[in-house]
């Protein structure tokens, strides 16, 4: 019996003493393992049959087709597609098993009562008509050809057996019990949010929002993620547009790369209070002020409006005088000098956005229609930042939450810009920096509207005057102070892959063997493709730190790579 092609495999006919980590070594040959599980009774004893999960089906599909029917330890093995719980297939497959069982057992019950009443004459156990009868009677199981002997073990055998068929009749209960519960599920539910749990520990939202489209619009997958970069911890909330789609989902046993994932209803997220904007007579004097600063949430706030005091202490600086001077009631047309200040800054804070490559005109439309726009899954809105903020403080902070691939800090330090590589850091940062105090005052931070990026933006003249150019030779860049809390080359490939594609990546590794030395070689297709990464990534933070990239000299180069290693597609453990 055979499903259709899944990311899961089913295998069959194993020796009793195989382990998971010998399967997972054999089968890695095909591609990435994310689940494997040998099925076993309640007394851990194994079932010589177990589950494999790949990555993509693809890899599946090669899998089936070079392991079924070979050996493993003189056991000639099955492998097929594992059909997921609920199908009409598996539903089938059940009925008969059980049928047969129920047969068997009542073939066993008629033995057990004819050696009882004929005990007492042991010579009929040689007599032919008795072994014909023991013949017709005897289990499937126990008919094998080898079989035809007496003594003590043919007896052992026998034992052996009907222990065997006692613990797979218990499994296959347990079995039909889980399923029950499976079936047993509501029809209908009461809510568009999920939650999904068994994900692997390397999928990302994009993946598994685009996994669950195939039952219908999704609107957001929330996928909290862990301290180990790169990685989730396991469960996620998916939610749909519609009911109807949520029921179909929750419905259907939903494998996905490799892995049978586990649906439940979820609460419904938490609904924002809304602020009474009207104080209250009988609160006390802080409970109104915490009551006026509750008004002028994050997502009611244009990027581009800047607080009075901030406007203050940039002129202040810029002209080299006190904020007190600035602000000095006896100075005429104060209010007035501060709106000019203001307009004057506004339009050099669109100016830094434009050259940074940042759609001001976007930013505007988002909050003027904030209920019916899609926001970006990287790109975040820093607010309420104090004239006191550094780019270089701000930077690190961010910085160490995932990598940087876009980091802008307005004039006034106000207001800043920042994107990251991946959407699951740039939630995480959200989630963890999120009115966190800076200088004694919370910093607001918000999704930016969805497009209001474009490219890598340009260099401004004062950068470009500060950075000699450097024209590129070669198509390899050396990468420098690299964190070593970085050990895959994915993670890097990850950071500039937006900037050229990528040939191969090399990590130079200790004598030991024990992490890289700080640095690696990442080869581009065109000298082009270098050129554009060196001027693109002089500015980006990875896990922390800065990375410095510098082109690789031709000589330095060839004798690294004698020390060294690994492309990029290593990663994976090699075939055997």
């Amino acid at each position: 019996m055979e499903g259709k092609p899944v990311s899961r495999l089913f295998i069959r006919n194993l020796p009793k003493s195989v382990e998971e980590k010998e399967l997972v070594k054999e089968f890695s040959k095909m591609g990435e393992i994310t689940d494997c599980k040998v099925i076993r009774t309640e007394r851990g004893k194994s079932r010589c049959i177990a589950y494999i999960g790949y990555k993509t089906v693809e890899e599946a599909e090669k899998a089936q087709k070079y392991f079924d029917n070979t050996f493993i330890q003189s056991r000639r093995i099955g492998v097929e597609f594992a059909i997921p719980i609920g199908e009409k297939q598996l539903d089938e497959t059940w009925a008969r098993r059980k049928k047969f069982a129920k047969i068997e057992k009542q073939q066993e019950k008629q033995i057990e009562k004819f050696n009882r009443d004929n005990k007492d004459q042991p010579k009929e156990k040689f007599d032919p008509a008795f072994q014909e009868f023991l013949a017709a009677h005897k289990p499937r199981q126990m008919r094998a050809s080898w079989n035809d002997g007496f003594g003590f073990e043919e007896q052992y055998q026998d034992e052996k057996e009907q222990e065997s068929e006692k613990d797979n009749a218990e499994e296959e209960e347990n079995n039909e019990e889980e399923q029950k519960k499976e079936e047993e599920k509501p029809v209908s539910i009461t809510t568009t949010r999920l939650y999904v749990k068994n994900i692997p520990y390397k999928s990302t939202a994009e993946e598994i929002k685009a996994r669950f489209e195939e039952f219908g619009p999704v609107e957001d997958v929330s996928l909290p993620t862990s301290e180990v970069p790169g990685e989730n911890r396991g469960f996620a909330f998916v939610k749909f547009a519609d009911l109807e789609s949520a029921t179909k989902a929750y419905m259907t046993s939903v494998i996905f790369e490799g892995r049978h994932l586990q649906l439940a209803q979820s609460e419904p997220e938490p609904e924002k209070k809304k602020v009474d904007l009207i104080p209250d007579d009988d609160q006390t004097f802080q409970e109104k002020k915490q009551q006026r600063l509750k008004q002028y949430r994050p997502e009611t706030m244009n990027p581009l409006i800047m607080d009075k005091n901030t406007i203050a202490d940039a002129i202040a600086d810029r002209i080299g005088v006190t904020k007190a001077d600035v602000l000095n009631p006896e100075s005429d047309n104060v209010m007035a000098r501060l709106a000019i200040a203001e307009s004057q800054l506004i339009e050099e804070t669109k100016q830094l956005f434009i050259e940074h490559g940042i759609d001001v005109d976007a930013l505007n439309e988002g909050f003027k229609s904030a209920d019916k726009i899609n926001y970006s899954k990287t790109v975040l809105i820093i607010k309420n930042l104090r004239w006191e903020t550094t780019e270089e403080e701000l930077r690190g902070i961010f910085a160490s939450k995932g990598t940087l691939v876009r980091f802008v800090l307005a004039p006034t330090h106000s207001v800043a810009i920042v994107e990251f590589a991946r959407g699951d850091d740039a939630r995480k940062a959200f989630n963890s920096l999120n009115y966190r105090l800076l200088h004694d005052t919370p910093i607001y931070i918000q999704w930016a509207p969805d497009g209001c990026t474009t490219g890598t933006g340009v260099e401004t003249d004062e950068r470009k005057s500060c950075r000699p150019k450097v024209e590129i030779k070669t198509t390899t860049l050396i990468v420098k102070n690299l964190p070593f809390t970085v050990t895959k080359k994915s993670e890097i490939a990850e950071a500039f892959k937006h900037v050229g594609n990528i040939k191969a990546i090399r990590m130079t590794k200790k004598r030991n063997e024990q992490g890289h030395r700080g640095f690696c070689f990442i080869d581009f297709t065109t000298r082009q493709a270098a050129q554009a990464a060196f001027d693109a990534m002089q500015d980006v933070h990875l896990a922390g730190r800065h990375l410095i990239v510098q082109p690789a000299e031709e000589g330095k180069r060839e004798t690294s790579v004698e020390m060294n290693v690994n492309p990029i597609e290593e990663d994976r453990e090699p075939s055997k």
